[in-house]
């Protein structure tokens, strides 16, 4: 199985596709999730790419713990970026807290990011006190967990979405949720400057449309997709439609 190590602890990936490739492509998950809620993406967009997709410190199959903060996720995947993917200019994809995470990678001036895609996040995240109770008391409703999806997602999405997440513990989801509440770019995006493109679903309700509108109009270079019937986890509610964004967005950078 695929580990590297870092900072003394086990990493794991999943890695697929065309190693000789120039950029790769680096997805990272949200919180509380791992690399298994992109496994639809590798397992198509690695014909033509080289892909990975990372569990962060303390999910999936990485060793703990996990980070209190957005810029300390930052720190530890540009260290990933520069030990593993050395020399190579590469496309960091992060979906919510994953977006946050590569909003943090490209304001700090990481020089080895060729084009970011940002998917269902925003410049700021102010998690809703109710919510973050609910997460503190491992007790999120069925409720607040349906709320992440379009009214018309199949159930099967709802069950898949929710198999990976329970396999994360209750201790790193809670310092995820934490770190979200903790993180503002909104005055920061003018330096980002390289290629982005903003994904989010229409049916968004936990990072609504208006988040990522702003994410638009505040990096210069960026283009703003918005995705009709689809709700926080279009990379599982719709992950055809969302492979042929990503997959044009890098062509585009060629």
């Amino acid at each position: 199985m695929p580990f590297s190590t870092l900072r003394s602890k086990k990493v794991y990936y999943e890695e697929l596709g065309q190693e000789q490739c120039d950029t790769p492509i680096l997805f990272i998950h949200g919180g509380g999730g791992n690399h298994n809620i992109w496994m639809e993406q590798v397992n198509s967009l690695n014909l033509h790419n080289h892909v990975v997709a990372l569990d962060l410190p303390g999910h999936g199959q990485s060793e703990g713990p996990a980070c209190s903060s957005i810029q300390e996720y930052a720190d530890w995947v540009c260290e990933f970026i520069s030990s593993y993917l050395k020399g190579k200019k590469v496309v960091i994809v992060g979906h919510s807290m994953g977006g946050a995470i590569v909003q943090q990678i490209v304001v700090d001036g990481f020089d080895q990011i060729e084009g970011i895609v940002m998917v269902f996040t925003g410049a700021k995240l102010e998690i809703p006190p109710e919510f973050l109770d609910q997460v503190r008391k491992g007790e999120i409703s069925q409720e607040s967990f349906l709320a992440a999806f379009s009214p018309k997602t199949a159930e099967t999405v709802h069950q898949k979405v929710g198999s990976c997440l329970s396999q994360t513990t209750l201790e790193s989801t809670i310092l995820d949720f934490e770190a979200l509440n903790q993180y503002d770019f909104s005055k920061s995006l003018d330096k980002v400057k390289v290629p982005a493109l903003i994904i989010v679903g229409e049916d968004d309700f936990l990072t609504p449309p208006d988040l990522s509108q702003f994410l638009h109009e505040s990096i210069a270079n960026s283009k703003l997709t918005i995705v009709p019937a689809t709700g926080h986890y279009v990379v599982n509610e719709q992950p055809e439609t969302f492979q042929n964004y990503v997959q044009t967005f890098i062509n585009n950078l060629t």
